[in-house]
């Protein structure tokens, strides 16, 4: 899920079009296109041989003050791909030009691009800054296509010193109408500049995109609870509910009984659950255990938990979710259960701290605060950065509260 491959194609002599050599590309994924040509009124356009619908960097033109050259670049989402895919720059007037194309995959489909700019130099340098992102969160690609108005005997520094260093690619070097592409996968959140090198004092112009990873989607929550004396609740209350194909569901069970339970949870669709962890509070008599379902069979659905023996006050709470990975939306060992025992009215009663191993970015953090023994009225709210979910569930009886709440990161 980051850069894929790179194509360039120069021409040393004066065309209206210019095409690329035939690389196979991959339904679904990102591209991004740079071109430089004479700055002689020329107006690129691109197209490719699968037909994409290409969108124009903000910054079109960039032209490099006083000198006979300028750049665009134009990016396509969730492409149509496959063998023999070229692609090509018409021109409206002759000039000799160059083309770069990187391909990127595991991006979002809707809205990819999260941020773009782009610059040029306003006096000759070696080493040139042309424009700079934020990152809104970590896991961002990023794509730098630079170009300068020297000769083709120009060499570009191959090392990117963008403000995180590793994992750099130059996958195109020099061209005739020199063009240089930079790519950077993972960054980290923050504010990263396209910044690279030549080997001589030159003008220089350049664009940068970050381009996101897949967004979740909070699709729906379900909760239902029980009095005393049962064995099992569903969700929803009564009736079914429509889940989407590929999606994960959540789910967090709670009972209350005087010995530990093995927790079942079923659905109608037959999906497989899997529990994560579990938890049994004896002073209090409280048990709780989550887990997931993963790339669900979709269509109308109920869910039950159930724990073979009759107990008090259970309650499931069941959270749909898109835009997660389909395979391995966990990675072991990323959760944790805290308790907390008569924590006092106010803000001094943290019931979780996560301090696990966070591996993979973007992610998505998900907590669940219970409170069993609510006899005083304290307010649950969600900690720093978190958005509460579906507000504050009184169940079972009174003092039974809880909070579910999410975070991305």
């Amino acid at each position: 899920m980051a850069f894929v491959q790179a194509i360039s194609v120069a021409s040393s002599a004066q065309v209206n079009v210019l095409t690329t050599p035939a690389i196979t590309t991959t339904t679904g994924n990102f591209l991004a296109v740079g071109t430089s040509v004479l700055n002689n009124g020329n107006n690129p356009v691109p197209s490719d041989s699968y037909t994409n619908l290409w969108t124009a960097h903000t910054s079109n033109p960039i032209v490099i003050t006083g000198q006979n050259d300028k750049g665009y670049s134009w990016w396509a989402k969730n492409i149509i791909g496959g063998s023999g895919h070229t692609f090509t720059i018409t021109s409206s007037l002759t000039a000799n030009s160059s083309i770069v194309v990187c391909e990127f995959s595991g991006r979002a489909l809707d809205f990819p691009v999260a941020v773009q700019s782009g610059s040029t130099d306003t006096s000759a340098v070696s080493s040139h800054t042309n424009g700079s992102v934020t990152t809104p969160f970590a896991g961002c690609d990023l794509m730098a296509f630079n170009f300068t108005s020297s000769s083709a005997s120009e060499s570009f520094n191959t090392g990117l010193i963008w403000g995180i260093p590793n994992n750099a690619s130059n996958p195109n070097g020099t061209l005739y109408q020199p063009s240089f592409a930079q790519v950077y996968s993972n960054a980290a959140q923050g504010t990263l500049a396209n910044t690279w090198k030549t080997s001589d004092t030159v003008l220089g112009a350049g664009f940068i995109y970050a381009i996101k990873p897949p967004s979740y989607t909070i699709i729906q929550q379900l909760q239902n609870s029980t009095g005393t004396g049962q064995s099992s609740v569903v969700v929803p209350s009564s009736s079914t509910v429509a889940v989407t194909t590929g999606n994960l569901l959540l789910y967090v069970a709670k009972y209350s009984s005087g010995n530990i339970q093995s927790v079942n949870i079923t659905d109608t669709l037959n999906n497989s659950w899997q529990q994560i962890n579990s938890y049994f509070d004896a002073p209090t008599n409280t048990g709780i255990a989550f887990g997931f379902a993963k790339n669900i069979v979709g269509g109308q659905n109920a869910i039950t938990m159930s724990i073979g023996v009759t107990a008090n006050y259970l309650a499931l709470y069941v959270l749909e979710v898109s835009g997660l990975s389909a395979t391995n939306p966990f990675t072991t060992g990323e959760f944790v259960i805290n308790k907390v025992v008569a924590p006092g009215n106010g803000a001094d009663g943290v019931a979780s701290q996560f301090t696990g191993n966070i591996s993979r970015r973007p992610a998505l953090l998900f907590g669940f605060v219970i409170d069993s023994t609510n006899t005083s009225g304290q307010v649950l709210s969600a900690g720093t950065n978190f958005n509460t979910l579906s507000g504050v569930w009184t169940f079972g009886s009174g003092q039974n509260t809880s909070l579910p709440e999410h975070q991305r990161i």
